[in-house]
């Protein structure tokens, strides 16, 4: 089990992201923290899902390449987030727009990016985890070195008990992916 701060302990945090879902800050000491909304808490236990023991999951630490928590983030006695290493890198997005001419016109350099992806994917579903908003291009970060490593944890789904609420925004309408038993056991569960 992973050390538990409280919210109210954090002096000053910097708001770098505000989503539908979520608030991400950066603290004095360089780590990120995740703040999840209360509509996801409602949504989490509506479904059957603890979103504190997902926090506390240590499967994912058997994947180097995935961010794991550092810590739990309280309020009160209530689960609301997690603290994470920052990760130094540019998002698969911001990565391709990097490309020159010479090297978007090379399917080989995109063979290779997307193996290194693919490498990290099948190491995951080999331990049971499934990354089910894995085509939202802003979670999957490139290190200056080329590795590639995966944010947002609680996003994950960790076995076939597990669920995730969230799903990729780039994707379209999620019942096409939802309601097909290729891709999901059932609405949160998937393959």
């Amino acid at each position: 089990m992973i050390k538990k701060e409280m919210i109210n302990d954090f002096k000053e945090p910097e708001l770098i992201h505000v989503g539908e879902t979520s608030k991400v800050y950066r603290l004095q000491d360089q780590r990120i923290i995740k703040i999840v909304s209360p509509l996801v808490l409602m949504a989490c236990k509506a479904s059957g899902i603890s979103y504190e023991d997902k926090i506390h999951n240590t499967a994912a630490k058997k994947v180097k390449e995935i961010v794991c928590p550092l810590t739990a983030v309280y309020d009160g006695t209530t689960c609301v987030g997690y603290t994470m290493e920052e990760v130094k890198g540019v998002s698969l997005n911001s990565y391709d727009d990097n490309y020159s001419l010479s090297q978007r016109s090379n399917l080989n350099e995109y063979a290779k990016l997307y193996a290194k992806i693919e490498e990290v994917v099948m190491k995951a579903n080999k331990l049971g985890i499934v990354m089910p908003d894995l085509c939202t291009c802003d979670n999957i970060i490139f290190l200056p070195d080329g590795s590639v490593k995966f944010i947002d944890f609680d996003g994950m789904q960790f076995g076939s008990r597990d669920k995730s609420l969230f799903l990729s925004t780039s994707l379209g309408e999620q019942t096409q992916y939802t309601d097909n038993r290729k891709y999901s056991f059932s609405l949160g569960s998937f393959t």
